[in-house]
């Protein structure tokens, strides 16, 4: 990335190294934040276990997965949520959630201190919004194949959420977000920043 897109080397190591230090922060200086992403894995895992279990009984398996994205059919969500049963998703959500706070934290954490420490700030920034703006369809295609695209919404949703209780709340409001989990948004809070500040 760093030869592809002619970033300055220095400052975009730095750039990366602060994204990367604030989710070690927020890992250890939280402990139960480690506690809830490896329990919500865990019971992610299950579900996985169990899918695997039905994809190796043939058509009859197949046909879990069928009724479920039809039951689901024209619901908001990626592809595959349309393939998950609803406790599943639930906790897909939760996750999703969690991800939405860590990666949009370390964003603005990265964005605040970044813009004061890198003289290259602006110019990386710009780099990687033109890159996501120019992605070909294939590239398009893989990321929602993959999931990569979930994963890039979680850096803008979590970033829009984290800046907008800043702006609502001002840093102090941000911190509650680290008490517990029960403080952690919901994904309808992520989308609507002023539900949860409520």
């Amino acid at each position: 990335i760093e030869h592809s897109l002619r970033l300055p080397k220095d400052d975009f190591r730095m750039w990366l190294a602060l994204h990367e230090t604030t989710h070690a922060f927020e890992f250890e200086a939280y402990p139960w934040v480690r506690i809830y992403f490896n329990d919500l894995l865990s019971r992610y895992m299950e579900f996985m276990k169990e899918d695997a279990e039905h994809l190796k009984q043939g058509m009859r398996g197949l046909k879990v997965f069928v009724d479920r994205a039809r039951r689901r059919q024209g619901e908001p969500g990626s592809w595959m949520e349309t393939l998950m049963s609803p406790e599943q998703r639930a906790v897909f959500l939760d996750m999703q959630a969690l991800m939405c706070v860590v990666e949009g934290y370390s964003n603005h954490v990265m964005n605040a201190v970044g813009r004061n420490l890198l003289q290259n700030y602006e110019f990386i920034s710009r780099k990687f919004e033109e890159r996501q703006r120019q992605r070909t369809a294939a590239e398009q295609l893989f990321a929602r194949l993959t999931g990569l695209d979930v994963k890039m919404e979680q850096y803008r949703a979590g970033e829009r959420f984290i800046d907008e209780i800043v702006r609502l709340g001002g840093r102090d409001a941000m911190q509650r977000v680290w008490e517990s989990p029960a403080s952690v948004p919901t994904m309808d809070e992520i989308r609507d920043p002023s539900i949860w500040v409520a």
